[in-house]
């Protein structure tokens, strides 16, 4: 007899079974129905295993096994591997069934699972996903057997690395909650980690027998009570598309057929007889409404098709979007990971928005997974948290949504003309009647004809307000009454008689502007829009810098034209921009283009590829070593791109780090320790990555194509010298390195395929951009830092060895093996602080000579030097002066002290024109790296009645000159996070 008590086991861990020393994993439950039941399991072996079932006190029944073979790719073992299922049909609904899979050796693994019930008037569902590390997998299980869900749901994203890296499905999923998995069932989509074939091999493959899907197997729907589920594939836009944008590529055909194949699927799914008539809608996708791709794509299907709620993924956060349109009542719910203990709610003020891009977000948090409550009238969302390391869930969430239209009051509604122009104020209190949320939705009157307004608060912050049962909540708005004339305008029994005047011809609007550093001018571009009906000529549109009208163009439109006003404007100075047309919004924006020393650590290969010391790191020789404590967020190497770094087909990166510390949970992550490309992830935009995790954990990988080819494996040394290393090929794919031991591998790619070199990138240690590449800016909107002590830095333009990287690491001060394929190799023991630059010989203004002798002499007055010279380093002016920008008829030298100061000219001998040659010196020791930077030269000059000026400020003035040395400048906007965009990612 088997055994079908519930004998649950809790606590969590490994219960595999071994047949001849190689491990099964499972079993495990999939495709839960009424009458019937998957149940699958995986093995390194081909073995005829019987597989019996049955109710307590009945013969058990013997089920047919099918055996399917899994990909090659995933396994790193040499092993081949095999998914087994066996489909248990015409059982009982609502009845607990005990199995038992029976190997020829006779070893055996037990279940037990229920059977859904055939109506149910509720249905408890719980959701799980993004749990890739899987900390808390113990409180988890624990929670999930002590509610008893009829089955669950996974949102994707199992592996911390790769869909190519087995291991990954096997220690973070199999052998976390075997005993859950062997007694609830769990149905299974797809994420961005699970891309490769392994998640086919695991789940989707066994689904695809049992489930209605599409041709990739991977979209599905199901009915259970009264609710119809819809599961969504989203990789193909949310991955693959996605990869392609982010890294400036266009979408190849086939990834725009399976993202069409597969909205069209689920369009008519949604519109098929079933989904019509059930009670609930649920959609489950990885990647949720805030993904770009998916609100593009998804979420218009989902609105056209009444979806009632929309459960997503990916962010690692927990976000609660209404819909946007006031006739809608779709929820959007983005949950939160399982991977470590989090609960917190976040619903924010009236007055701000919770996310910049996004007014119809009314919640973030962070929660671990979350409950759907479901009954014929009702459903209930419950999201939960785990706090530290209690075993007992809290409930971070709840959201209850009716079938019933929802009744909001309204009281205290009051309506005030704010101008003569039809801007109305509408302030009042609203109150939600029922249990279920609401969102509010004032209905105007404005002559007879009614308008529905959704977004309240002030200009620019306006957001959607949320009222959950028998919530009431104050609200403001501004309601426009367009057209001038008598207005009526009514909101409940409340009524406002206005007349409306002719507002201003012409507006200006959406200000745009764009900084060229090297030629140092201003691209300004402005919406100018006629509101009249009748043409505007010669109209006289300004541009205003600093409160100083600087240019000016007229223009002419017609009735309700809009055109865009353009303007170039060189500055020469450093310092404060405001930039402004007629009376637009104001920009600011801050010039530093000033010269200074930039380190360079001098590179051993031979390739000339130094590396640019950026910030003030400590440099520290010490113990036979010599290393950069890259402290700092501005604390960076960079090392700038050149033909030497670009690979066909294989390559290697080594650092030697000391790391001092992980990230905060207030920092980015993915800190990085050597990147080379846009982004550190969210596309296929490096060539290499080497960087670390929050938990400590590495991340490697590679980019081809369109494809962003990552991998997990090993372990940060914290406060302990470590050799980092990543060699790749495409041949034999890549392995990742901790000193001499090997902690990862991934499979190789085709031959075929073009590795992303990133041509115009630096490769940098310590720094990188990451997230989404943001159009209007070319680069994420965050950066990332790590912090870590730097002893070596090596990249080749080949595959190591094993053997290989064991050289580097027993003879870091030798060249070692492959040598001729070493293209960095950086001597912390020679790094190059000093510099000069010489500018261009320059008159103080513009002369023809009238004949070939003539000459215009000129009597140089004095100098006025801006720079900063910290009290360890050099800064030494020399000024020249000449007739023939040859021959120097007299100099003076000037010894920089910090901040401003001017110096007499007046001995020197009138001449025809002037240069200066600056040399620079920084200091590097243990305290710090201290530059001097110089701002501005300005040198005054008269010629009988005449008086002119000759300025150097700009990156333009610099660069006209010569360089030497370690000199040049910072690069700009690095380390600045651009608040003005939203991009949601969980860093």
């Amino acid at each position: 007899m088997l055994d079908c008590q519930e004998n649950y086991k809790t606590g969590g861990g490994s219960e595999s079974v071994f047949i001849d020393g190689i491990e099964v994993n499972g079993p495990y439950l999939l495709a839960p129905f009424p009458t019937c039941m998957t149940v699958a399991w995986e093995a390194g072996f081909s073995a005829d295993a019987s597989l019996f079932y049955g109710l307590a006190g009945e013969k058990p029944l013997e089920a047919a096994v099918s055996v399917h073979r899994e990909a090659d790719a995933g396994s790193t073992d040499g092993i081949k591997h095999f998914i087994y299922y066996a489909n248990l049909k015409n059982l009982e609904p609502d009845s607990r069934y005990g199995y038992s899979i029976v190997f020829p050796s006779g070893e055996r693994m037990d279940g037990q699972f229920k059977t859904l019930r055939k109506d149910p008037d509720n249905l408890n569902v719980m959701i799980v996903g993004d749990t890739h590390l899987f900390r808390i997998y113990k409180q988890f299980e624990h929670a999930a057997l002590t509610s008893k869900p009829d089955f669950m749901i996974n949102l994707g994203d199992i592996p911390a690395g790769s869909g190519y890296q087995r291991d990954q499905y096997i220690s973070g999923w199999f052998r976390k909650i075997p005993n859950l998995l062997r007694s609830i069932p769990v149905v299974y989509i797809p994420g961005n980690h699970d891309d490769g074939p392994l998640f086919n091999d695991f789940f989707a493959f066994p689904q695809s027998t049992v489930y209605r899907c599409d041709a990739a197997k991977r979209t599905f729907s199901f009915d259970c009570g009264g609710a119809h589920f819809l599961m969504v594939d989203s990789c193909s836009w949310g991955l693959t598309e996605m990869n392609s944008v982010n890294s400036g590529l266009p979408v190849d055909r086939q990834t725009r057929k399976v993202r069409e194949d597969t909205l069209n699927w689920a369009e008519n799914d949604l519109k098929s007889e079933k989904a019509r008539n059930a009670k609930w809608r649920i959609l489950l996708i990885h990647h949720p409404y805030t993904d770009e791709f998916t609100n593009k794509y998804m979420v218009p299907i989902a609105e056209k098709q009444r979806v009632d709620l929309m459960i997503g993924g990916h962010l690692h956060y927990y976000i609660k979007n209404l819909s946007i349109h006031p006739n809608h009542r779709a929820v959007y719910i983005t949950q939160g990971n399982a991977e470590s203990p989090e609960a917190e709610l976040k619903e924010g003020s009236l007055e701000e928005r919770l996310l910049s891009d996004y007014p119809e977000a009314v919640a973030l948090g962070k929660e671990n997974f979350s409950e759907l409550h479901i009954g014929d009238e009702r459903l209930i969302y419950e999201g939960f948290g785990f706090q530290n390391d209690t075993d007992l869930p809290v409930r971070m969430d709840r959201m209850v949504m009716d079938k019933d239209l929802p009744q909001v009051r309204l009281s205290n509604v009051e309506i005030k003309a704010l101008d003569n122009l039809g801007n109305l104020g509408i302030t009042g209190c609203a109150r939600n009647e029922g249990d279920s949320i609401a969102a509010l939705n004032l209905q105007i009157e404005d002559n007879g004809v009614r308008k529905n307004l959704n977004l309240f608060g002030s200009r620019g912050n306006e957001r959607v307000i949320l009222l959950n049962g028998r919530e009431e909540k104050c609200f403001s708005t501004v309601y426009r009454a367009e057209t001038a004339g008598a207005h009526t305008v009514r909101v409940g029994d409340k009524y406002l008689e206005v007349t409306v005047q002719n507002g201003e011809k012409l507006s200006f609007g959406s200000l745009k502007l764009m900084v060229n550093r090297q030629k140092s001018y201003f691209a300004v571009a402005i919406d100018v829009t006629n509101h009249e009906n009748v043409p505007v000529t010669e109209f006289p549109v300004n541009l205003v810098v600093n409160k100083k009208t600087v240019e000016t163009k007229i223009v002419s439109l017609s009735g309700h034209e809009n055109t865009q006003v353009e303007f170039l404007y060189r500055y020469l100075h450093n310092g404060l921009y405001t930039i402004q047309v007629n009376d637009s919004e104001e920009k600011t924006i801050d010039i530093q283009d000033y010269l200074c020393v930039v380190p360079r650590v001098k590179d051993r290969s031979g390739c000339g590829n130094d590396a640019l010391i950026r910030g003030n790191p400590p440099v520290v020789h010490r113990d036979g070593r010599t290393y950069v404590c890259l402290n700092h967020n501005e604390d960076y190497l960079e090392i700038p791109c050149s033909e030497s770094l670009i690979v066909d087909d294989e390559f290697s990166g080594i650092v030697e780090a000391k790391i001092n510390r992980l990230a905060k949970d207030t920092e980015m992550g993915h800190n990085p320790l050597m990147v080379k490309g846009k982004s550190v992830g969210w596309g296929a935009t490096y060539l290499i990555r080497m960087v670390v995790e929050r938990s400590g954990m590495m991340k490697w990988g590679t980019c081809y194509g369109s494809t962003e080819y990552a991998w997990e494996g090993g372990k940060a040394a914290l406060n302990k010298w470590t050799q980092y290393t990543l060699a790749f090929s495409k041949e034999s794919g890549g392995d990742s390195y901790c000193d001499e031991d090997r902690v990862s591998s991934i499979p190789g790619v085709e031959g075929s395929c073009q590795l992303r070199n990133w041509e115009n990138d630096p490769l940098f240690i310590g720094y990188s951009y990451i997230g989404h590449v943001i159009r209007e800016i070319s680069r994420p909107k965050y950066f990332t830092h790590l912090s870590a002590d730097i002893g070596q830095v090596r990249f080749y333009r080949k595959k190591l060895t094993d053997r290989g990287i064991a050289a580097v690491f027993h003879n870091p001060k030798q060249r070692g093996p492959a040598g001729e394929k070493l293209a960095v190799w950086l001597d912390f023991d020679n790094i190059c602080d000093t510099g000069a630059h010489t500018t261009e010989w320059r008159r103080p203004a513009e002369f023809k000579p009238a004949y070939k002798m003539d000459r215009k002499l000129w009597n140089f007055e004095k100098i006025e030097i801006h720079a900063d010279t910290p009290e360890t380093v050099l800064l030494e002016a020399t000024v020249e002066v000449s007739d023939d920008e040859q021959h120097v008829n007299g100099l003076k030298k000037i010894s920089i002290k910090n901040g401003a100061m001017a110096v007499d000219l007046s001995d020197l001998q009138p001449s025809q024109f002037i240069r200066i040659r600056t040399i620079f010196k920084a200091s590097l020791s243990e305290k710090g790296t201290f530059i001097p930077r110089l701002r501005e030269y300005r040198i005054t000059a008269s010629n009988g009645r005449t008086n002119a000026s000759v300025v150097w400020a700009t990156r333009r003035d610099w660069e006209k000159g010569e360089f030497e040395g370690a000199v040049g400048f910072e690069p700009v906007d690095r380390l600045k996070v651009f608040d003005e965009y939203t991009d949601v990612i969980h860093g």
